[in-house]
């Protein structure tokens, strides 16, 4: 398996507070060695800490053994669509036939 550009997961999300006697603050999103982002609504964090989870997933399907799994080719499109946006570019086609 390739190795991520992206800080590796997993990202967990924290609660930072505004001051040392606050007990309100902001969520923070957190890797194992830094601040992944800062100021997160409470809709997006959930989906910003599972993100290397959910591309490695969709990675692991899209690669996957056809013969062993169907997936409609838009489907596979979309696919291939959300897995180059995550990395940051264009994804070669490098799925088992």
């Amino acid at each position: 398996m390739e190795q991520p550009k992206h800080t590796p997961g997993p990202w967990t999300i924290e609660m930072e507070p505004y001051g040392p006697e606050s007990f309100d603050g902001f969520l923070s999103i957190e890797s194992a060695t830094q601040t992944i982002c800062t100021d997160v609504s409470n809709c997006d964090a959930p989906l910003i800490s599972a993100a290397p989870d959910l591309l490695e997933i969709l990675t692991e399907l899209y690669k996957s053994d056809q013969t062993m799994v169907f997936i409609p080719r838009h489907i596979q499109q979309k696919m291939k669509a959300a897995i180059g946006k995550a990395k940051g570019g264009e994804i070669e086609d490098k799925r088992t036939h």
